[in-house]
């Protein structure tokens, strides 16, 4: 929690231009990793593949256009909706929606661990 509170402190304290530029410099960093991150033939250690997936996601969603980013799009046959907290979790339960062929009728929202 104090990591998020030195952020929140950290980007409070940019005016919306210097927002703007940092976002463009690590949105490039991001595509540049994405970019690296399918030639790789082993997978990443599990330690940094979670938020690797999770800035690549974030990635992905920013450059789409404004029109497409979707936040809440649960098809109609979604009767379950589960919370799940931390990104590991996340790509876990995901992992075995999918697994199990549930993801149209199972709905997975990750809370973030900040």
């Amino acid at each position: 929690m104090k990591d998020m509170q030195e952020i929140v402190n950290a980007v409070s304290g940019l005016r919306d231009e210097e927002v703007k530029l940092y976002l463009m410099r690590i949105l490039a960093q991001i595509k540049r990793l994405k970019e690296q991150s399918e030639r790789l033939e082993e997978p990443l250690d599990e330690q940094i593949a979670g938020p690797v997936a999770g800035l690549l996601g974030y990635y992905t969603m920013l450059m789409k256009p404004r029109e497409k980013r979707v936040i809440w799009d649960p098809s109609p046959d979604c009767t379950y909706v589960h919370l799940v907290g931390g990104d590991s979790f996340g790509g876990s339960m995901r992992q075995a929606l999918r697994g199990l062929g549930w993801t149209d009728s199972h709905k997975l929202v990750t809370l973030r661990e900040n």
